[in-house]
């Protein structure tokens, strides 16, 4: 298309309709972290994989922090540390 675009799209209604951004923008999961998410999130019965080390107190917790907690706190011990 030489650098050409295309303009003034309307909202998809078939499964090969183009889309505008502002449509991706608003009705997906944004990669570049902006935006909020506005309800429930489903993922399919597949996994969150490739989850860092949490560190902030709202941030999600992968599995091996979560089993280095548990074995620090109920290991040795009957309490929490």
């Amino acid at each position: 298309m030489s650098g050409n675009r295309i303009s003034h799209l309307g909202d998809p209604e078939q499964e090969n309709d183009a889309i505008r951004l502002h449509f991706v923008n608003e009705n997906f999961l944004r990669h570049d972290g902006g935006g909020w998410m506005r309800g429930d999130l489903s993922i399919g019965g597949f996994r969150v994989v490739g989850m860092s080390d949490p560190q902030e107190g709202q941030d999600g917790v992968n599995l091996r922090t979560l089993s280095s907690f548990e074995s620090k706190c109920f290991g040795t011990s009957n309490h929490c540390c």
